[in-house]
């Protein structure tokens, strides 16, 4: 299988969680499609992936938990 075709896969499924908030689907895309990026330039250049990933999840989780809060209020 194909790397574009794999892309293909983790995006579908992403667009298919659960909303959490009216844009969580978008935005959990987004992170997949960085996280891609972030392969991607590693292949290429010296780069701590791990961390560029974890930072990626983590802004999403803080995020969502902003969000969360806001719909709580």
């Amino acid at each position: 299988m194909d790397t574009q075709r794999v892309v293909e896969i983790i995006m579908e499924e992403a667009r298919k969680v659960e909303a959490r908030y009216p844009t969580y689907a978008d935005d959990v895309c987004e992170v997949v499609a960085e996280i891609v990026n972030i392969e991607r330039q590693h292949r290429f250049a010296a780069r701590n992936v791990k961390q560029d990933i974890a930072a990626q999840i983590s802004t999403l989780g803080a995020d969502l938990a902003a969000k969360l809060a806001e719909q709580a209020q």
